[in-house]
């Protein structure tokens, strides 16, 4: 019975004349109006009943809302916080002082035991560089670590990482998360502006985190800061290797100005050293004693000689001379040169095969090339040591299954050996291992791209504590081999009797500044017979050449002169007598515009100094050349040499 209805009945107790079992109509009426009202009254308690349990929701997630708010507001304020205290940290710090400022912020930030930044690059992905390193309230000195196997695997070139706890579980071969005793890591990747990977963040904790919305925004903002501070350092140290190669070339472009001065100097002084000794062998009577030390100054004149050639060629800037040449000649030349450049306590020795393959190169870049091998050997002998060159006939099966000779050089030394972790990249520009200032980084790269253009290669053995060799791969010209049988050059005395055709009743105009070198080679061809005329520079030669009624048979012509210098008076000269021959002496490589005339015809080059045969197979070379025209001449000067080709 409803609440409603059982007060209702009561209430008809209360009268005596009410029976129970026989309702009246009204009665009956009243109970069915007791019963409606109770069922709306248990619906309206159900609905404020529903109603209460939804405010109660309602109140409890306002209050949820209210404190995920009052939580946001809390990490906006710490992130402005964090923001603004980085910016103060490090606002006016720029390379090294900014990144221990950054990692020292990075750290107190996140209250980290650990934080550092590193350096990567593309070519070297295995590893990493830690820049700067900061925790236990101290910087650390900077270290490499490797990639693979720890977190940094998962972060460069990649995304944000956060490992909340047991870091150490999830890379068990990371020897510095054991060290740290590492729970906890978050990291971040750097980006230059044009999306390449240079480097990472991260901080590492004993203990678990929790907040890792916080920590996300944190790492990514930090990152955008220390990304482009760190790309502008590498702009900076790419800048710097650009400023220190120019200053390498000036410097290269000063000793090779102060080169070719002090050679072309050297080099007349050496010539006449060696003219007049062949002069005193062709007139002194036979004597062992004289002809020793004769011998001994022709000897030392002619190391010498070897010395400037080389400082000529290391300094040439031309295009490649290439010429055939026995590399046993070029081995030779560089042990004179590297005997003054080793100390006593190096050992240098040479090994040349008996019969060596001819090979054509530019004998100037290739000397380059040994030069700087026979350099580093002596750089990795750090005590007493030895360098041997040796040269070798080698062949190789090509590709395509045909055989290809070539000739060998190895320059190999007892020094400490190359270390494997370095061997991969000893080639590349700008890579060194000596110390800042005694090393460029050039040397080995400039070798690899000579002997590439040669056609050829440069290779290495290495064993560390027992030294080096290098091989240089050389083409050779065939397969001829040519028996390599050095001997002294023949003095002018000498020289004419192996020789049919002597000097005699040739007419010939010297035009040299050096009055050393016009007397000797005035003595030495009125000796011969030959009408000689001597002029100082090219203003008195053009004066000769316009006075006398002869027409000179050739003209030995010094390039550098005051007044007039050769080339100008051998184009004014050829306006004179168009059909003059001139052979150009210089103690100078030569010049772009020598060579030009040289490919004109009617001339010829001698490098200063020059021996006694040189100078005369240049003479007869130039002589027989044109044989129309010599055949004019020979019917003037009956004297006059052949034209046919020396054997």
């Amino acid at each position: 019975m409803s609440h409603f209805k059982d007060i209702l009945i009561q209430a008809f107790k209360l009268n005596k004349e009410f029976d129970e079992s026989a309702l009246s109509a009204e009665q009956k009426s009243l109970l069915e109006t007791a019963d409606k009202l109770q069922l709306d009254f248990e619906e309206k308690e159900k609905a404020v009943a529903t109603a209460n349990v939804k405010a109660a929701e309602a109140i409890l997630e306002l209050e949820e809302t209210r404190d995920k708010l009052q939580i946001k507001s809390a990490q906006q304020q710490l992130l402005n916080d964090t923001i603004t205290q980085m910016a103060k940290e490090t606002f006016l710090e720029t390379g090294g002082d900014f990144l221990n400022a950054f990692v020292e912020t990075l750290s107190k930030t996140f209250q980290s035991d650990f934080a550092f930044i590193a350096s990567y690059d593309e070519a070297e992905p295995d590893k990493i560089d830690v820049l700067s390193a900061y925790g236990d309230g101290h910087f650390h000195a900077p270290f490499e670590c490797v990639v693979q196997g720890t977190p940094c695997e998962t972060i460069i070139n990649q995304q944000i990482r956060i490992f909340q706890t047991n870091v150490q579980a999830i890379f068990p071969d990371s020897k510095k998360l054991c060290d740290l005793d590492a729970q906890n890591y978050c990291g971040a990747p750097l980006f230059d502006s044009q999306g390449k990977p240079i480097g990472m963040i991260a901080v590492v904790n004993t203990n678990a985190v929790n907040n890792v919305e916080l920590i996300t925004s944190v790492m990514d903002i930090f990152s955008l800061r220390a990304a482009g501070e760190l790309e502008r350092m590498h702009f900076l140290q790419e800048l710097k290797g650009l400023q220190d190669q120019l200053y390498q070339a000036q410097k290269m472009e000063s000793i090779g100005l102060l080169a070719g001065g002090v050679t072309h100097d050297f080099n007349n002084i050496l010539n006449c050293i060696l003219g007049y000794v062949s002069l005193m062998q062709s007139k002194l009577p036979k004597d062992e004693k004289l002809e020793r030390y004769l011998k001994t100054i022709t000897t030392s004149a002619k190391r010498g000689a070897s010395l400037t050639r080389q400082l000529l060629d290391y300094s040439r800037c031309s295009d490649p001379m290439i010429e055939k040449t026995n590399l046993n000649d070029l081995v030779e030349e560089t042990e004179l040169l590297m005997s003054a450049a080793l100390p006593k306590t190096i050992e240098l020795e040479t090994q040349k095969a008996t019969q060596l393959l001819l090979a054509e190169v530019d004998t100037g870049r290739l000397s380059q090339c040994l030069i700087n091998l026979c350099v580093n050997a002596r750089d990795s002998i750090t005590k007493e040591g030895k360098i041997l060159i040796s040269t070798h006939n080698q062949c190789k099966t090509l590709a395509d299954g045909k055989e290809q000779y070539f000739v060998r050089i190895d320059v190999e030394d007892t020094g400490g050996g190359i270390p494997e972790e370095v061997q991969s990249k000893i080639f590349d520009p700008y890579f060194t291992t000596k110390e800042k200032g005694l090393g460029t980084g050039l040397g080995l790269a400039t070798i690899k791209k000579i002997m590439s253009e040669m056609g050829g290669d440069v290779s290495f053995v290495t064993e560390l504590g027992k030294g080096t060799t290098f091989s240089l791969l050389i083409p050779a010209i065939s397969s001829n081999v040519t028996k390599n049988n050095a001997c002294d050059e023949p003095s002018l005395h000498q020289n004419l009797k192996t020789h049919p055709q002597p000097l005699s009743g040739l007419s010939i105009l010297i035009v040299d500044d050096e009055e050393l070198i016009r007397d000797l080679l005035d003595e030495a061809f009125k000796a011969e017979g030959a009408q000689t005329h001597l002029a100082q520079d090219g203003i008195e030669g053009l004066e000769i050449l316009k006075m006398t009624d002869k027409n000179f048979d050739i003209v030995i012509l010094d390039v550098i002169m005051p007044r007039l210098d050769g080339i100008g008076f051998f184009k004014k000269a050829k306006q004179i007598a168009p059909k003059l021959k001139v052979l150009f002496s210089s103690g100078y490589a030569e010049s772009d515009e020598l060579c030009l005339l040289l490919q004109s015809g009617q001339t010829e080059f001698i490098q200063k100094p020059y021996s006694e045969s040189e100078i005369i197979k240049k003479m007869q070379s130039l002589l027989n050349a044109n044989a129309p025209d010599n055949k004019a001449q020979t019917n003037e000067h009956p004297n006059t040499p052949s034209t046919q080709p020396e054997k």
